[in-house]
């Protein structure tokens, strides 16, 4: 009996001190955790900071970050929850049927974030003046606002959710602006709302909170046929004809599921893709200001064939990304010179980033403007 103790008791020592070695070593290659996960901050030791304690706050949690298996025992912590309150311990929110939404996409269909109608008001006077200074120079404004699927998809919300809107919201007020401002836009809520009863949850994976291949292929299609209609050239189109179903994914259709950080990961039902027609032209050298689902277009085949490799897409109007995924801070370059050599000045936001709209770009522009 003893000696089982004693076996037992080095066992039990010898896993306490697995982590270490696995932090030490890196003896077993883990898998990253998916999603924001940055190193805490420490400070330098000194004996100021050692005997203030702000070297041990500081460092405990730096420490801790690294400890060996960590990402193992967060998937398991994670799987455990899930499986115990079909929930998760960050921003997903875990809906009925398998529907994942981002928390942060229900918070504005819900009326948080909200911009105050003076903000609302400045940012479209700002844009009616940028679109002025863009017509004299030949170059088409358009506004995109992407599909929510929180709003979308409502109803596959969990119980304890709201699942009406609040008003007043900043989409609401948007769209209530734009309307009567004679600025062009293309409001792809209202677009989904209007198919959904042919498509269902289709037009969202969901594993994700982006829209579906064939929402990217429809928001692809609006603007290329709003650059063709402004421009004296032909511009190639990619004309969404019909739509597939099939199991095949792009890399977004589970930014959701992969964020989980689950163990098992859940069930992928089939996703909806556009049948496409590629007409003749030149491609188009678009300038899009915007968030992540104009990122999207960029895992489309179609997109290459008809968007010029020269275009530039500023990603939150603080970072462009280029074709190959290379990315400069904005301020490397010359708006103004952009939009005069573009065939389309695009601005883009989903409702969960409205309070951020239009990302002050109309105001920069227009400042950039009077010092030529």
């Amino acid at each position: 009996m003893k000696a089982l103790k004693n076996i037992l008791f080095f066992a039990i020592l010898a896993l306490l001190f697995l982590p270490l070695v696995q932090q030490v070593s890196g003896l077993v290659e883990e898998k990253p955790l998916s999603g924001a996960y940055n190193l805490p901050d420490t400070v330098p030791l000194s004996s100021a900071n050692w005997f203030s304690g702000e070297f041990q706050n500081k460092y405990s949690p730096y420490y801790e970050y690294q400890i060996g298996f960590r990402p193992s025992f967060v998937r398991l912590r994670n799987q455990l929850y899930y499986w115990a309150y079909k929930a998760s311990t960050n921003y997903i929110v875990v809906g009925k049927e398998n529907q994942l939404f981002a928390w942060n996409y229900w918070a504005p269909f819900w009326g948080l974030d909200l911009q105050a109608d003076t903000m609302v008001e400045k940012n479209l006077s700002d844009l009616t003046l940028l679109k002025q200074k863009l017509d004299s120079m030949g170059v088409p404004l358009l506004v995109v606002i992407g599909a929510n699927k929180a709003r979308i998809n409502a109803e596959y919300l969990p119980d304890d959710y709201e699942k009406e809107e609040r008003l007043p919201n900043n989409y609401r007020n948007y769209l209530k602006a734009l309307k009567g401002s004679g600025i062009p836009y293309v409001d792809f809520n209202a677009v989904f709302n209007t198919i959904k009863p042919e498509f269902g949850t289709e037009l969202f994976p969901n594993t994700g909170t982006h829209w579906s291949a064939y929402g990217m292929a429809l928001c692809l299609d609006s603007i290329l046929s709003f650059t063709d209609l402004h421009s004296k050239d032909t511009i190639a189109r990619a004309i969404v004809t019909d739509v597939i179903q099939r199991d095949s994914i792009v890399d977004s259709d589970i930014d959701l599921s992969n964020d989980l950080n689950l163990i098992f990961p859940i069930d992928r039902q089939p996703n909806l893709f556009a049948k496409t027609k590629t007409t003749k032209g030149r491609k188009a050298k678009l300038f899009v200001i915007g968030d992540s689902f104009y990122w999207n277009l960029y895992q489309l085949d179609d997109f290459y064939k008809t968007v010029d490799s020269s275009s530039h897409y500023w990603y939150y109007n603080n970072t462009d990304i280029a074709f190959d995924g290379e990315r400069h801070p904005v301020e490397e370059y010359d708006a103004v010179t952009i939009a005069q050599e573009s065939d389309a000045v695009i601005i883009l936001a989903t409702e969960a980033n409205l309070h951020l709209f239009p990302f002050e770009f109309p105001e920069e522009f227009l400042t950039k403007l009077k010092t030529r």
